[in-house]
């Protein structure tokens, strides 16, 4: 059966069958993995552990796209159940590139290939493809295929190595792998070169959001983040990586910056950001940035106070020009006749984290120092960035 995205999210196909009680043997090899792939995975996975289920994943690190954190949640999920995890590089410079999923029982087995990686744009909101075959367990399709992963994971030819805890400190080190915020970073300043602007020549449709799920993998793991070996010269200390423990899975962060108006009240969304990871930080909010949305009244909740109707706006001329910049409008009135705004010059060089109380109404449960930032970033499941305004900014926004 051929699966095909827009269409059908494979990240829910692999949810499925990891799910399923009638497989005992799972086999994944991919090219890259990130913690927004994996947090999306891991409460399928351990499922399947728990249900005394063994599987062994194989994954690259080639081109800078896997991330420590990606790393560190395969290590915890090992620690659950029967579970290996490999790594494999080869110094010759010929990328790891497989998407390879393979589910078996001792009779029957479903075999996945197609373009998806274990990240959560791969999963759930990339355009991608994928075949999957029913297979005899020990028909000469399948053992075709065992005999190529068992080929990639083999110790012995010294380009697969077993991920441990040691390991990954060694690939940090050496800077074969980065933290997701470091990369992100050099995406976006890939992505700004030289700060060309251009006519779009195509349509922009946004994906669907991926689901929501509970994040069970924890901040810190049995290998904490590393920084990668710098030069000589004195390095700052990093700001602390972990978050306070209040905060919720699937909150979501937006970084405030200077925040814009004369009132400094209005916060800077999107429909497009920089690295594609989520389809624009308005969809935070529910929306999907139709011009029907324009005028969208939300109630927020900021220490205990509800404040209604804070507009989502996206300023336009007369004549239809705009500089596709959404914005929240964060002065909503509360029923004691307080205006929202006069809280905002505490949000001013911050970071606002919100929880979803249900449509249209928010809280804002944390407001967090512009250092911590980095750790934001470092434990979310996804992030990305705001596509730059005219002013050449494009602030950062992410979900726990």
């Amino acid at each position: 059966m051929l699966y095909t995205h827009p269409g059908v999210a494979f990240g829910d196909i692999l949810k499925r069958e990891f799910e399923s009680p009638k497989w005992t043997e799972a086999y994944v090899a991919v090219a890259w993995i990130r913690k927004s792939g994996i947090t999306q995975l891991a409460p399928s996975i351990n499922q399947f552990l728990t249900n005394s289920g063994k599987l062994k994943i194989i994954v690259g690190i080639d081109l800078g796209n896997t991330s420590i954190e990606g790393l560190e949640g395969l290590i915890y999920l090992a620690t659950l159940g029967k579970m290996e995890v490999f790594v494999y590089f080869n110094e010759a410079a010929s990328v790891f590139h497989p998407k390879f999923y393979a589910y078996a029982n001792d009779t029957h087995a479903h075999l996945l290939i197609g373009s998806n990686n274990i990240t959560q744009s791969g999963l759930y909101t990339n355009c991608e493809a994928a075949w999957g075959i029913d297979l005899a367990r020990l028909g000469a399709d399948f053992k075709a295929a065992m005999t190529v992963f068992n080929n990639w994971a083999d110790l012995k030819s010294g380009l697969c190595k077993k991920l441990t805890p040691a390991l990954l400190k060694k690939l940090v080190k050496s800077n074969y792998v980065e933290s997701e915020a470091t990369i992100q970073s050099r995406n976006a300043k890939i992505s700004s070169v030289g700060g060309v602007k251009r006519t779009p020549l195509f349509a922009l449709k946004p994906p669907k959001p991926a689901p929501k799920v509970a994040n069970i993998i924890p901040a810190s793991l049995l290998c904490p983040p590393v920084t990668a070996a710098k030069s000589a010269a004195v390095v700052a200390p990093a700001p602390p990586t972990i978050l306070p423990a209040a905060l919720p899975a699937n909150a979501f962060w937006f970084e405030a910056g200077k925040l814009t108006s004369g009132s400094r009240n209005q916060l800077d969304l999107s429909r497009v950001t920089e690295n594609g990871n989520i389809p624009g930080s308005i969809s935070l909010f529910g929306l999907t940035g139709t011009l029907a949305e324009r005028g969208t009244k939300l109630t927020i909740r900021y220490q205990g106070i509800d404040y209604s109707n804070n507009t989502v706006t996206y300023p336009m001329t007369a004549e239809g020009k705009t500089n596709g910049t959404w914005r929240l409008q964060m002065n909503g009135l509360a029923n004691n006749g307080k205006k929202l705004t006069s809280a905002c010059a505490a949000f001013v060089g911050k970071n606002i984290v919100f929880n979803k109380l249900k449509k249209n109404h928010f809280e804002i449960i944390a407001v967090l120092p512009g250092t911590q930032l980095p750790a934001l970033i470092a434990n979310s499941s996804v992030s990305d960035r705001n596509r730059k305004n005219s002013h050449g900014v494009g602030r950062s926004f992410g979900v726990i």
